[in-house]
């Protein structure tokens, strides 16, 4: 099975304090919380993709940034994941590398990864909590009053 580029980002890694808060919020704003990590979450990661692959490699057709897919679920655990991932057949080779091919022939050279993904998920993993504090900060205020 060919490897995929994929960006995943499991909200089981929050602090505990955030992921009891979470897991409040779920219970009492089951709605909202759905569409604060898929819509907001979400989309965020797949704009921070397409930044990143248009940065990092040089745009040809543009398919691999317009194939970027998004899926929302909850895993067995009950936690809930988004999936980023570019759907293009040779997303997967600009993103970890591959031999070169000339003429039909395969070649002793390679061509480097760009890494587009693992930047994505580095770079929501740092921006997350903080947009996880924001919602949590946004919906108790309705608590206070």
């Amino acid at each position: 099975m060919a490897r995929e580029s994929a960006a995943e980002f499991d909200f089981s890694e929050v602090s505990a304090l955030d992921r009891k808060m979470l897991q409040l919020a779920e219970r009492e704003f089951p709605k909202q919380t759905k569409d604060f990590l898929n819509k907001t979450i979400g989309n965020e990661g797949r704009r921070v993709m397409r930044k990143n692959i248009k940065d990092n490699t040089g745009k040809v057709s543009g398919e691999l940034r317009r194939g970027i897919r998004k899926k929302f679920r909850k895993n067995k655990e009950g936690v809930y994941v988004v999936r980023i991932y570019a759907k293009p057949y040779y997303a997967a080779p600009v993103e970890y590398g591959h031999k070169l091919v000339a003429w039909g022939r395969k070649t002793e050279d390679t061509v480097e990864g760009r890494h587009f993904a693992q930047e994505t998920r580095e770079e929501m993993a740092r921006v997350y909590p903080e947009r996880v504090s924001a919602f949590l900060d946004q919906y108790l205020k309705g608590f206070e009053t």
